[in-house]
């Protein structure tokens, strides 16, 4: 994300997701190291004031991150407190979008891709 210009869409999720057809082929790239519930890195909560949670900020203020953080990098409804359910993460939203409007008579094959080995995806996803 620092070295490569990624072909997602700019934004808040800095582009960790996106999908692409090539031939008969739809491509989905996602982020499986932090954005979703019980991740194994931290969330951004040590990092937001008391105000901010109140608030319902999930994102705390630039000069209180540095660029080491490792998500989330979408945003999520409920802020700190929806961040116990997966449907709330913008990546699933995203996900479940994307999937849902694959034309399979165009691409009928599907990969993903991500960083994680999925299994731990699916297993705290379900």
């Amino acid at each position: 994300m620092n070295r490569f210009t990624m072909p997602g869409k700019p934004g808040p999720s800095q582009n960790m997701w996106y999908s692409f057809d090539h031939g008969l082929v739809h491509f989905v790239m996602f982020d499986a190291e932090t954005d979703f519930p019980l991740s194994p890195e931290y969330t951004f909560d040590r990092e937001l004031s008391a105000a901010e949670i109140a608030a319902g900020e999930t994102l705390p203020a630039e000069n209180r991150t540095y660029l080491t953080d490792a998500g989330p990098f979408g945003s999520i409804d409920g802020g700190r407190l929806g961040q116990a359910n997966v449907t709330n993460y913008e990546q699933y939203k995203f996900l479940a979008a994307d999937l849902a409007a694959v034309n399979r008579t165009k691409t009928p094959f599907i990969v993903t891709v991500s960083h994680r080995p999925v299994r731990q995806l699916f297993s705290i996803a379900q």
